[in-house]
């Protein structure tokens, strides 16, 4: 059977809970039980006490018994609502600038402000700037790596590698390396291009040994061989006209470059076109050479000629504007002397070449890009 409440712990019951004490622990302190406490100061209104604690947050006022809504109105508008004691009449709403306590509990920090919005964040939200600031860097950091990886390196492993040297009983004797050198493509007759790699000399290591004695020593010596003069190919060709017909092509082929080469043997000429190897025919002519839609004479100092005529073909644009600058080239070689444009009308498309004399000559295709070599025997 329950034990009835006296007088006196009904009083001490509204006391303890006027002054500020939780239910929970007016009960404890009585020895009751929480719903009686309850029940009985359930319309006392505690006050408020200088520095006394509201949950775990320490509320001070200056103003001494004055009530949870005097401090309430107080604090308005930036609250926050916070439950204290596990009971719905201990609701308490404080403020959101919290003071912080010092050291030892003694005085306290300025208010920090706290913004109810970002406390709602999550983890990413908050620091998402920070997040991104650090994946830029190493991004950065690893480009930089990888470009240096790419050109200074191989450059630093170049410069390392050991220097090729004969190193014996501590006599160091540099080799001498023989010249090499790039022979110019040989085009044979089959309209193929060929790249020989020549080597200019040759060497042939001899070994010298000394007489045995107290301190023998060997040495090596490479002696290069005489350098031995290129032998010039047979030039295959004739003085007889080549000529090919036009294939078909989704538009007309341009002319955008001319240049002359000489080689042992034989001088050159590349005609190069942007879209198709165009229609050709070369052939040995007599003086004059008529210019093409004018019917003038075009001037051209040799007396022996090599007309070239591609078709259908143009040096200039459907604007009108040339793709290839140059109209004469003079190379003065021993064969080739002069190349000049001697017209460029409806399709057709001549040059001449002007030679020191009667040579045979031989005509290739090339594609990537699309050129036309002729060759005149030196």
């Amino acid at each position: 059977m329950a034990k009835r409440v006296s007088d006196s712990e009904i009083s001490e019951m509204r006391r303890l809970r006027q002054e500020g004490m939780g239910l929970r622990k007016i009960a404890d302190r009585l020895g009751r039980s929480v719903s009686t406490v309850h029940g009985i100061v359930r319309e006392v209104t505690p006050t408020a006490r200088t520095g006394g604690t509201v949950g775990s947050a320490r509320v001070a006022t200056s103003e001494p018994g004055a009530s949870v809504e005097d401090i309430q109105r107080k604090l308005e508008p930036e609250v926050l609502t916070w439950e204290g004691g596990g009971h719905p009449d201990e609701k308490v709403r404080l403020p959101t600038s919290l003071p912080r306590p010092a050291w030892g509990g003694f005085g306290f920090t300025p208010p920090l402000k706290v913004d109810p919005s970002i406390a709602k964040q999550g983890f990413f939200a908050r620091h998402g700037l920070t997040l991104l600031g650090i994946t830029v860097f190493f991004v950065a950091v690893g480009i930089l790596s990888f470009l240096w990886a790419r050109h200074s390196l191989p450059q630093m492993l170049a410069a390392a590698s050991p220097t090729s040297v004969a190193e014996v009983a501590g006599a160091s004797v540099l080799p001498t390396v023989p010249q090499v050198s790039l022979a110019e493509p040989t085009l044979s007759p089959t309209q193929t291009s060929t790249a020989t790699l020549g080597v200019q000399g040759s060497f042939t290591p001899t070994v010298e040994t000394a007489e045995l004695g107290p301190s023998p020593l060997h040495t090596m010596t490479l002696t290069p061989t005489p350098k031995r003069a290129p032998t010039a190919v047979p030039f295959q060709g004739s003085r007889e006209p080549v000529n090919v017909p036009a294939r078909p092509a989704p538009f007309t082929p341009k002319l955008v470059d001319v240049r002359t080469g000489r080689h042992l043997g034989f001088d050159r000429v590349v005609f190069e076109f942007v879209g198709a190897v165009p229609g050709y025919r070369v052939e040995y002519v007599q003086p004059p050479i008529l210019g093409d839609a004018s019917g003038l004479p075009v001037d051209i100092a040799s007396t022996v000629l090599l007309r070239v005529r591609f078709f259908p073909a143009a040096a200039h644009d459907d604007s009108g504007q040339a793709t290839f600058g140059m109209r004469e080239l003079s190379p003065g070689f021993s064969t080739l002397l002069e190349v000049k444009q001697a017209g460029d009308f409806e399709g057709v498309l001549t040059w001449v070449l002007g030679l020191s004399r009667g040579q045979d000559f031989a005509v290739y295709e090339l594609t990537n890009p699309f050129r036309i070599v002729i060759d005149v025997a030196a």
